[in-house]
């Protein structure tokens, strides 16, 4: 959670959270009609003592650095074909790449705004054994190699400044999300991706805000997937989960009776003007077979959002999250709750096509954690 103060028009990107336990209430019908699946409160695991469906931890991997140098933070851990993994301190403007076991292959980059230089690099993503990064504060696409070797770059249209990638189709669809001036929600980009230029092709708004007063130049962004050729969306108000197709048609909706997140709070004064995120959901963790994972946090302790985001010194939040279970359908199937701002080990940051779901932590050193999906057995 954190204040931001206009005229800084940067985009707010929620991050979700897990952690552990269980409930007393016991599960509910789902209901589930063109398109829109309704969730209960808790899911029909709710009261087992063993549920079928759980995230388990196979691995512990220590990412161990040659010399001297040292790891700050992950930021868009993803991982190729071979095992590999890539991923960005974006402290030290520094592109990593490790092996399986943790030992790091590479190292590339320093701060600067030429050729291979990152500068407030947001996210990268893998194509067809290419790194895509996006840098210079999502106004510029830069490509590497798999070797840590820069092959070049695209700037991107002014439109879409903060530009975030999504993903790729498997028709060459490049989609970015860009944050939504005044308003909560996104712009959600599409572009005909090739070596030689970026074609726009579609663009849409996920626009959160409601009946919500928002003040002006004042944005709140969320979390968006590309999963095939849908992109999934995360929210900043309530308990839903949007599924768009790539010309901007709501295609799904999954929502759950749940009514404790709190939406973003808002002041503006003379002086300044300024935003205040208090949690929120996710988008969804998709594995290969269908199953995903949504996690969620909230404050148990803000009744008035504006109220706290205008005296951002006066109040200490207490928080709990979330980490739900679902089945292909929408359907929720259990979930782990527990107290604070993040769990031990984080949120997933990607993964693979083999089903590996990978976690990070850099205290006290850094490490790569992965783990398996256990769903329930089929009749």
């Amino acid at each position: 959670m954190k204040t931001i103060r206009y005229p800084l028009l940067l985009p707010i990107i929620i991050i979700s959270l897990v952690t552990f336990s269980c409930s007393d209430s016991p599960p509910e019908e789902v209901n589930a009609k063109d398109g829109f699946v309704n969730n209960p409160t808790w899911g029909k695991y709710q009261d087992s003592e063993n549920p079928p469906v759980q995230l388990v931890l196979e691995d512990s991997i220590k990412v161990q650095f040659h010399g001297d140098d040292i790891l700050t933070g992950f930021t868009s851990l993803i991982t190729d074909s071979n095992g590999n993994f890539y991923f960005l301190d974006r402290r030290q403007n520094k592109l990593i790449s490790a092996s399986p076991d943790g030992s790091v292959r590479w190292v590339t980059g320093q701060k600067g705004r030429g050729p291979g230089d990152f500068e407030y690099a947001r996210n990268m993503i893998i194509h067809d054994d290419v790194l895509l990064i996006s840098n210079l504060s999502g106004s510029r696409l830069d490509r590497f190699d798999l070797s840590g070797n820069f092959i070049a770059s695209q700037p991107f249209d002014k439109e879409t400044s903060f530009a975030s990638l999504v993903g790729i189709t498997s028709q060459d669809v490049l989609v970015i999300n860009s944050f939504l001036r005044g308003a909560l929600g996104s712009n959600i980009y599409t572009f005909d991706y090739s070596q030689d230029s970026l074609q726009l092709i579609n663009n849409f708004e996920i626009d959160q805000s409601g009946d919500l007063e928002i003040p002006k130049g004042v944005s709140a962004g969320i979390a968006v997937q590309l999963v095939d050729e849908f992109i999934i969306a995360g929210s900043t108000v309530d308990y839903s989960l949007t599924t768009y197709n790539l010309e901007g048609k709501l295609i799904k909706k999954i929502t759950r009776d749940f009514d404790k997140i709190v939406r973003p709070g808002f002041y503006s004064t003379e002086q300044s003007r300024g935003i205040r995120t208090f949690g929120g959901l996710g988008s969804a963790k998709v594995f290969p077979n269908g199953y995903f994972i949504v996690e969620a946090f909230w404050p148990t302790n803000v009744s008035d959002p504006d109220k706290i985001a205008e005296d951002s010194h006066g109040l200490e939040i207490i928080n709990r999250n979330s980490t739900d279970f679902y089945d292909p359908d929408g359907t929720l199937l259990y979930s782990i709750t527990g107290e604070g701002f993040s769990p031990e080990r984080g949120t997933i940051k990607h993964i693979d096509p083999y089903g590996n779901a990978y976690k990070v932590k850099t205290d006290p050193e850094p490490t790569i954690y992965s783990y398996k999906l256990k769903v329930p057995e089929e009749d």
